[in-house]
């Protein structure tokens, strides 16, 4: 199964979002904590400065155990408390490629269509590849994330150019 984990700042204030943020060094601490796990197969791990999402492919089939699996890890490296369960969002099967692909096309981004996002998502994918985190299927995934990404940008910035020609006097 394929989920993702996420906070951002559509769900939660910045002291939340602070608290479950990730440096390097907490990315491959989880990492190592879920590695030990033989249900988990699969990891990355985006921070910034308005989300952080654990995007995750494991052998539980069920949704509620995959869950568990991912807060488990994160309750040991970020003390994660159930009392903070509605500041998450928690996704799987379509929903994932779904929210990925708006996430690195900028769409779901405070500033809509900003582009420093995807630079922030191929980050977190080459960590994830460094640390020998991240599997085949996650791997495809966020391969096919990154092309409608460059779709997008270059529709965006076409239409901006065009926007450009029109409005000049």
């Amino acid at each position: 199964m394929i989920g993702l984990i996420g906070t951002s700042y559509k769900t939660a204030d910045i002291s939340i979002r602070e608290q479950y943020a990730f440096t390097p060094e907490d990315i491959i601490k989880f990492s190592k904590i879920l590695q030990n796990n033989p249900d988990h197969k699969g990891l990355v791990v985006l921070s910034t400065c308005n989300r952080t999402e654990i995007y995750f492919h494991c052998r539980k089939r069920k949704e509620e155990e995959a869950f568990e699996l991912i807060l488990g890890a994160l309750s040991t490296l970020k003390n994660y408390s159930s009392s903070h369960k509605s500041s998450f969002y928690f996704k799987s099967g379509k929903e994932v490629p779904e929210h990925l692909f708006k996430v690195t096309s900028g769409i779901d981004s405070l500033v809509i269509g900003e582009d420093q996002i995807i630079g922030q998502v191929r980050d977190a994918f080459c960590m994830a590849e460094e640390i020998k985190s991240v599997d085949t299927i996650l791997s495809r995934l966020f391969t096919k994330a990154f092309e409608a990404g460059k779709k997008f940008e270059a529709i965006r910035l076409s239409t901006k150019a065009l926007l450009q020609l029109v409005l000049l006097p």
